[in-house]
């Protein structure tokens, strides 16, 4: 999404338009690109938040680096320790 709005901050100015309409059109690609970003960035924290704590139990009780990427035992570790670890209170 990054490569395809990087560009696009550009158009106005590569063929001279200054224009009201031409800063309207490049505000709402830089708004509509912010907020898609911020909300992929949320769903990937919060899907991280969840999954951390079951892969560093995994990674503790296995002790091997694979024990990391063994995602079955991940989702069977993760419903049990996430509600306990992740969220404080």
């Amino acid at each position: 999404m990054l490569l395809i709005s990087c560009p696009a901050l550009f158009l106005p100015f590569t063929r001279g338009d200054f224009s009201r309409e031409g800063q309207e059109a490049l505000a709402g690609v830089i708004a509509g690109t912010g907020l898609l970003l911020v909300c992929a960035i949320s769903v990937y924290a919060l899907l991280i938040s969840f999954l951390m704590p079951a892969i560093f139990v995994n990674f503790a009780r296995k002790g091997t680096f694979a024990a990391c990427f063994e995602f079955g035992e991940i989702w069977r570790i993760c419903p049990r320790t996430s509600a306990t670890t992740s969220w404080p209170g």
